[in-house]
């Protein structure tokens, strides 16, 4: 992740996919969380939006799915940004949602 500070987008991009690929190898699902979250971090920095949000949802998914896992509050917020710059509608019904999960 330091590679993606200092500009090399390159670097950045095949370490933190090595990283992703030993977490899977590994059955590290907190790191898979990490490094599909970092990803869809530095996609929707980039303005890939539609790329940033399959990551982001990779990595909510796999929250979800993990028992003992936090909530991923800050995976869904960065979700609802990139959502929100590529499809509006979508963040609606995300939003909406969301707020019923919370309410059962």
């Amino acid at each position: 992740m330091a590679a993606r500070y200092e500009g090399n987008l390159q670097a950045a991009r095949r370490k933190i996919s090595a990283a992703l690929i030993a977490a899977t190898k590994a059955h590290d699902v907190g790191s898979q969380i990490k490094y599909l979250y970092a990803i869809g971090v530095g996609l929707n920095q980039t303005q890939m939006y539609s790329e940033a949000i399959e990551y982001l949802d990779k990595a909510i998914d796999l929250a979800k799915a993990t028992p003992g896992a936090p909530y991923p509050f800050i995976p869904s917020a960065r979700l609802g940004g990139a959502v929100c710059k590529f499809d509006p509608l979508r963040a609606t019904r995300t939003i909406r949602s969301g707020v019923r999960e919370r309410r059962a």
